[in-house]
């Protein structure tokens, strides 16, 4: 095709259009500063199928079906597409510098956040680019935490060859999100949220089985690198029955820090069983092993880490909708502290989970050493209102660096030892046809070995967020 002939593109409205530049507008004349770390919305902004749901869930095409005066048979076929999201979030914390040092500046302000990306497709081949630009108006400062005004989210190409519809490629920066994100997760509450470079391969039989192999570069945020964090690994999903979704993984981390780098191989299950409609579960159990060098020592130190979830709910009709009741437990093991130049190390090291389907929505913890069990209920109103209300009651292993809190170390008897009690209150309500309001508030009332340990009244947070995608 000409370089002087582009393809057409199919455009939203004019005024959807404006509104997305005017959203950009203000991040140019100035610096960015970067979102916080909580939780996200229940809204599938991103989808769990990376660039194969993107485009059948956010950049709606249609074939194009009169050729340009130029156009080929080559290039008639050629679709382009815009996709954006806005998103505006006001929050509001009380007393969470006592438990997590700068937390009030930090998560205090009015948080924005725009996407603005763009899908080409033409035959095989499928490449989607989308910038981000995000900060807070007002005073806020995250310091190290801040971005810049604009930045890179996702550049991923996609070859879905036409005599292996069973087989796809995709390399580049990605989204990956797999089970319940408690292993790999989008993050995509969080501004600067997880993004991976390098190539994916999948494979998939009809419906019943998929399978990811991948070979990533781990990046916490879409423009800084994460230091030297290399991925490998297969995720399969099987689909034995309607009712039954079985995953198995194994995922071989290089973790890189400045205090030496730690080798992990990750394996794990995952089942999401759902015998009859007024009734479900779900298990996910990892077993984490591997070795570390450090600095000052003469070999390389044995590591091993488990992590446990399970949830068993119960759904009940209410009127035109449904409250749903559940009881779960999740379990990441922690280390004791090093004493007398040895250590025996069974603490479970985090990959890239998204955080607030792990600790909540105050996010005081971070999954290590971390036993937490609690309940859920959901009331799910109609198809566009649903309101959760969640508890949990944490506690951490003594003599281990607790999961947060600048992780001091707990001294006692080698026992389980309650950290405080966390209750969440949110609501999302989808209004007009691509818009949701989400409102959340979360108060953490701290035990009494904790106070003593840190200092600190209870601690809370509100929110209000808006979010439209066009």
């Amino acid at each position: 095709m000409s370089v002087f002939c582009a393809p057409t593109l199919r455009l939203p409205p004019a005024t959807l259009l404006a509104a997305a530049a005017l959203a950009f507008l203000p991040l140019l004349a100035g610096p960015a500063h970067a979102d916080v770390a909580l939780p996200r919305a229940n809204t599938p902004l991103v989808s769990e199928q990376g660039v194969a749901g993107l485009l059948a869930d956010v950049t709606q095409t249609a074939d194009v079906t009169d050729k340009p005066p130029c156009a080929t048979g080559d290039d008639a076929g050629i679709r382009t597409t815009l996709d954006a999201e806005f998103r505006l979030r006001a929050s509001l914390p009380t007393n969470l510098t006592a438990l997590e040092p700068g937390a009030d500046v930090v998560r205090s302000a009015v948080f924005h956040r725009e996407k603005l990306g763009a899908t080409f497709a033409q035959g095989p081949v499928d490449a989607h680019v989308q910038l981000q630009a995000s900060g807070a108006f007002g005073d806020a400062d995250p310091g190290a935490l801040q971005l810049p005004t604009v930045g890179l989210q996702q550049a991923v190409v996609r070859l879905q060859p036409a005599s292996l519809k069973w087989l796809s490629a995709e390399m580049g920066r990605m989204v990956l999100d797999y089970g319940a994100g408690r292993m790999i997760g989008a993050y995509d509450f969080q501004a600067a949220s997880n993004v991976f470079d390098g190539l994916r391969l999948r494979m998939g039989y009809h419906k019943f089985l998929d399978v990811d192999v991948i070979a990533v570069k781990l990046r916490r945020n879409s423009s800084q690198p994460d230091q030297d964090r290399n991925l490998f690994g297969t995720y399969i999903t099987g689909r034995p029955h309607e009712r039954l979704t079985a995953e198995l993984y194994v995922l071989y981390l290089v973790d890189g820090t400045t205090s030496g780098h730690a080798y992990l191989t990750t394996m794990g299950t995952r089942l999401d069983w759902r015998p009859v409609a007024w009734l479900s579960g779900e298990i996910e159990a990892a077993l984490q092993v591997g070795d570390a060098d450090t600095p000052g020592r003469d070999s390389r130190q044995s590591l091993i880490g488990t992590a446990f979830f399970g949830e068993l709910a119960l759904h009940l009709p209410v009127g035109r909708g449904r409250l749903s009741l559940a009881p779960f437990t999740q379990y990441y093991s922690g280390a004791p502290s090093e004493g007398s130049g040895t250590q025996t190390a069974t603490a479970w090291r985090p990959l890239y989970p998204s955080l607030d389907q792990v600790v909540g929505l105050l996010q005081l913890f971070k999954p290590t050493n971390l036993l937490q069990n609690g309940g859920r209920a959901r009331w799910t109103a109609t198809e566009s209102l649903t309101v959760d209300l969640s508890g949990r009651a944490s506690a951490s292993h003594d003599d281990a660096p607790l999961p947060g809190f600048g992780n001091p170390t707990l001294s006692g008897e080698a026992g389980w030892r309650v950290l405080g009690t966390e209750l969440d209150l949110t609501a999302r309500w989808e209004v007009l046809r691509s818009s949701a309001i989400f409102v959340g508030a979360g108060v953490f009332v701290p035990s009494e070995s904790l106070k003593s340990l840190i200092g600190g009244r209870p601690a809370s947070q509100l929110l209000v967020q808006w979010t439209s995608r066009f």
